[in-house]
């Protein structure tokens, strides 16, 4: 169990495994589960469990609080997914999403919506890849992160075509 910050306790550091293990009691067999995936939301027990998780599944993990700081690490360095919460302080999810799309049209990037009723299926935020929303189950993340690894990548509409 992760500890919560604000009841007298630090959480402990969510290891880095750097793409190492599979996917367990989970079978794609046409996705590898190495790759680096930066997880953006303002809740630090979401940040730090969808981390563990990643992490135990083989994913390198990185996280920010806000969008803004999302934007400046996808800036800084490569990433091969994006999980991110719709709503946060300081830079939204789908004005992330929107920001990303600028850097690069075909990075997956899937979005969490937490308020309950609002269905953002039908208008997914500034062009995401995929959404799920809170509470979502473990496989349903799986599986969403699985479909959206295995999709082929859009061309560049600047690219000649041949």
């Amino acid at each position: 169990m992760i500890p919560v910050e604000g009841i007298g306790q630090t959480p402990r550091p969510i290891p880095d495994l750097n793409g190492l293990g599979a996917f367990k009691d989970y079978d794609v067999a046409s996705m590898t589960s190495s790759g680096h995936v930066l997880i953006v939301d303002d809740e630090l027990v979401i940040r730090s469990l969808l981390s563990e998780l990643l992490s135990e599944d083989g994913f390198s993990v990185a996280t920010a609080e806000d969008g803004k700081r999302g934007l400046e690490y996808v800036n800084s360095g490569q990433v091969d997914l994006v999980i991110s919460d719709v709503h946060m302080p300081i830079m939204t999810g789908p004005e992330l999403v929107t920001q990303l799309r600028k850097i690069d049209p075909n990075l997956p990037v899937i979005v969490l919506n937490s308020v309950p009723g609002c269905d953002i299926s039908k208008n997914l935020p500034g062009g995401a890849t995929a959404y799920l929303n809170k509470p979502f189950n473990l496989r349903d993340l799986r599986q969403t992160i699985a479909d959206v690894r295995s999709r082929p990548a859009v061309p560049d509409s600047k690219s000649p075509q041949l």
